[in-house]
């Protein structure tokens, strides 16, 4: 939220903006419920302006630091190219999980 990406995402998410509602972005917030003790892969396009890739790997390394198995999976695409089940991103997060899930 503080960066301000995703224009009204998270406002719009959350019902309201921070100071209205800090409870609700205390909970909300990945990096300060660290750590999960939850696998987690975080897939970013390269190519994302909507929300930059750092954004990822800071999550990544305050996990890994905070002893939470953690991994980037950057890829070439934008934003929304992990809704496409045809993208590569999509594909390898159905193997990563299946992988986790002995499925």
């Amino acid at each position: 939220m503080a960066d301000r990406v995703g224009q009204t995402a998270t406002v719009d998410l959350m019902g309201a903006p921070p100071e209205d509602q800090p409870s609700r972005y205390d909970v909300g917030s990945p990096i300060d419920l660290l750590p999960t003790g939850v696998p987690v892969r975080c897939v970013h396009g390269r190519q994302d302006d909507v929300v930059p890739i750092d954004q990822s790997e800071r999550y990544v390394d305050a996990a890994v630091a905070a002893g939470d198995p953690a991994e980037l999976a950057p890829f070439d695409g934008s934003h929304f190219d992990i809704l496409d089940p045809t993208n590569v991103s999509w594909t390898d997060t159905v193997i990563w999980l299946r992988t986790r899930l002995g499925t």
